[in-house]
């Protein structure tokens, strides 16, 4: 797991129990734990907002959510999903041995990352995620080349 995904999880997990304990200590009586219940299942259901789902079946793994806000550039989020895909595929070979599929249009993301500095003479693709259509919500898959 990279150092981004557990930070993730643990600020998912200081929030859920502060909810919790929030609610719990707030309502008196038997319908908190129901509340607090309701109140994290609120909380996961924004962090999944915030996120971006990648399917990674093509090396036999299973769905990733890796965050992405309105600061996240391509090479950020293409690092993070390249560290969880590394033992599959050598660095900066986005578009050479692996792409990103738009899973709601099955388009594919060309032109980004490594592949779009090269072709920029950049050091690294320093658009926002945004800016190539991709976003919190979004829904990729990766496929072999």
């Amino acid at each position: 797991m990279s150092a981004s995904r557990r930070a993730r999880a643990a600020v998912e997990a200081v929030a859920e129990t502060s909810i919790a304990e929030a609610v719990r200590s707030a309502i008196p009586g038997p319908e908190a734990e129901e509340i607090a219940k309701e109140a994290v299942a609120h909380a996961r259901d924004e962090f999944s907002k915030m996120s971006i789902e990648v399917d990674r079946t093509a090396f036999g793994l299973g769905p990733s959510r890796l965050f992405a806000d309105d600061r996240t550039t391509v090479s950020d989020f293409l690092n993070e999903l390249y560290f969880e895909i590394d033992d599959f595929v050598g660095p900066f070979r986005y578009g050479l041995e692996w792409v990103l599929i738009d899973a709601r249009t099955d388009q594919r993301l060309a032109d980004i990352g490594s592949y779009w500095a090269r072709a920029t003479a950049r050091e690294r693709d320093d658009r926002l995620l945004s800016t190539i259509g991709v976003g919190p919500s979004s829904r990729l898959r990766i496929e072999r080349v």
